[in-house]
């Protein structure tokens, strides 16, 4: 019997090389709005349901804005995003991901996806990677799929319903942010891991104690057996 029978697994900047992609399309849509938020404000949106992200920077830098600018703010992301990932020839997965997938595989786990974009987002992702046409993961969710996106626990939860995994403390979580560890604990997975791939140091991600923290994604490797 394998020790854990479900990976959960972030995108950006966690299996995938993000280039700062994210952050730049956040700063691209604030710039239009004329909305000098801080690279330090932006990283603290990273892996956080994109609307939500948006609500959080408006009270603080346009507190009587509509509600509606939030949406509309997310749809401008959205837009970045999708034609990154759509034209960009950086768009990678990080090169010791399929064969971390496939060692993850002959371990008897199932592997899952979660994330802060939206569903639009995600499967511009799976399209340009083939992460499904390869059959390297079993199932994704998106945080406008679930009634809240991190740090609540819904899309691990939704994703262990999906595979019929019933014991949260069978799962693993692994992400490059901070929201991503507070997700894993909120979600009681019996191991919370980092890694230093994203826009976080190691120790900002020390901070939220996770379990372990990498530097390559194929180290996961070792907290499975």
């Amino acid at each position: 019997m394998p020790k854990y029978q479900l990976l959960v697994c972030d995108i950006a900047g966690t299996i995938l090389n993000d280039n700062y992609e994210v952050a730049n399309s956040f700063s691209k849509v604030f710039d239009h709005h004329g909305i000098p938020a801080t690279l330090h404000e932006i990283n603290q949106l990273m892996g956080v349901h994109k609307v939500e992200a948006m609500e959080r920077i408006l009270e603080v830098h346009r507190p009587e804005a509509p509600n509606s600018l939030a949406y509309e703010m997310a749809l401008e992301f959205e837009s970045y995003m999708i034609d990154y990932y759509q034209n960009s020839p950086d768009v990678a997965l990080f090169e010791d991901v399929t064969e971390t997938f496939e060692a993850v595989r002959r371990l008897g786990l199932f592997i899952g996806l979660n994330t802060g974009f939206p569903e639009s987002i995600t499967q511009t992702i799976l399209t340009r990677t083939k992460l499904l046409e390869h059959r390297l993961i079993d199932c994704v969710v998106s945080s406008d799929q679930v009634p809240a996106g991190r740090p609540s626990p819904w899309m691990i939860q939704q994703l262990m319903a999906d595979v019929k995994v019933r014991d949260e403390r069978l799962v693993v979580k692994i992400g490059d942010t901070p929201v991503d560890i507070l997700e894993g604990r909120n979600a009681g997975c019996g191991l919370v891991l980092s890694t230093t791939t994203g826009s976080f140091s190691k120790q900002e991600l020390i901070a939220q104690e996770p379990d372990g923290i990498v530097d390559h994604f194929n180290e996961i490797i070792s907290y499975l057996v």
